[in-house]
């Protein structure tokens, strides 16, 4: 058998590593998520590692649980302390009509955990009897919220409710909304603060209808859609914005 030359043997060491790099059950650990129903099931393991492998359409959630919508992951008594990444994926038309609810949103509660890298789009979140609504999460609590967005409608008219997060107590880095915002306390990204540290985070005042927030900086729509609003924004590899006319996406 013919020995393979120093050179071959640097080839094929150099190849596996480009290989390993580049599959896509090697650069991720945890759960891949390629649908609602999967999404849903993280309520299963409030303590597990998610990410997702596609963009998720979550519209069918509007006909789920007679008409209640998508369940919050994560509540008071039993929050999500684990680790979910977007993985710069999308998360479209998710529904949820809950009155009865303490903690609304994609996450009910967030305690310990860690959430990144994703972008809600078109939610419909109806909680008018809830304490606490918001897009990507109800409350946050001693935990990271990094490279999230969140379009479309939060309503909490007898309590608290946030585009992003209702009430917050963790670290929000790069973080934005523009949904439209109704409540007893609204606020365009953050209903009420707890102690939580935002670095970078935006909220835009007129589809919002709101003019403060508990967090983060207000802008207009025109600023909200330019990249000097975003100045310590990552736009080379982590966000996208087409000036004057997009609001910022996850590459």
């Amino acid at each position: 058998m013919k020995r393979l030359s120093i050179f071959s043997l640097v080839f094929l060491m150099i190849l596996a590593s480009v290989t390993s790099a580049y599959s896509g059950t090697q650069s991720k650990k945890g759960t891949s998520i390629t649908n609602v129903t999967e999404l849903q099931a993280m309520q299963n393991d409030l303590a597990g590692t998610y990410y997702l492998a596609n963009d998720i359409d979550a519209s069918a959630t509007s006909g789920w649980n007679d008409d209640a919508g998508f369940g919050p992951v994560g509540d008071g008594s039993t929050p999500f302390t684990g680790i979910f990444d977007g993985n710069g994926h999308t998360i479209t038309g998710l529904y949820m009509n809950r009155p009865s609810s303490n903690e609304v949103g994609l996450f009910g509660y967030i305690d310990g955990g860690e959430v990144k890298n994703v972008g809600l789009i078109n939610v419909d979140i109806n909680s008018s009897g809830s304490f606490h609504a918001g897009g990507l999460a109800g409350i946050v609590e001693g935990s990271t919220v990094i490279n999230c967005y969140v379009t479309g409608a939060v309503s909490g008219n007898a309590g608290n409710a946030g585009g992003l997060i209702s009430l917050n107590s963790g670290i929000i880095t790069n973080c934005f909304s523009v949904c439209v915002v109704d409540g007893a306390s609204p606020g365009g990204l953050i209903s009420s603060n707890s102690g939580g540290t935002y670095n970078d985070c935006f909220w835009d005042t007129e589809t919002s209808g709101q003019a403060t927030s508990g967090g983060g900086t207000g802008k207009t729509t025109a600023q909200m859609k330019q990249q000097a609003t975003f100045e310590n924004w990552n736009f080379s590899t982590i966000w996208a914005i087409v000036e004057d006319v997009s609001y910022p996406t996850l590459r």
